[in-house]
């Protein structure tokens, strides 16, 4: 799951966010969800023991849930954060 240089690769990386963000937007829908659209900036090398994703709701709507999330690595407790993202979620 890592890339060349040992770290967790991006598109974990990427999923981490998305996921994060997709069960914000979720526990807003009266159904099943899917990401509409995601960006992630990624601010350090993903190295750790556990990762971690922590999202929130920026915006709700009947169309679209706006939300935002924050990737962290953690070693021995210890939480680094590692990517920053937002998504928007649609319900079906």
């Amino acid at each position: 799951l890592t890339q060349h240089n040992g770290f967790l690769h991006g598109a974990l990386v990427g999923f981490l966010i998305d996921y994060a963000c997709a069960w914000a937007g979720g526990s807003l829908a009266k159904g099943p969800v899917v990401t509409s659209q995601f960006q992630v900036n990624l601010i350090a090398p993903g190295i750790g023991d556990r990762f971690v994703g922590i999202g929130e709701v920026v915006k709700p709507g009947k169309r679209q849930i706006v939300t935002r999330a924050e990737a962290f690595a953690e070693t021995e407790g210890a939480r680094k954060l590692i990517a920053i993202g937002s998504a928007t979620i649609t319900p079906l």
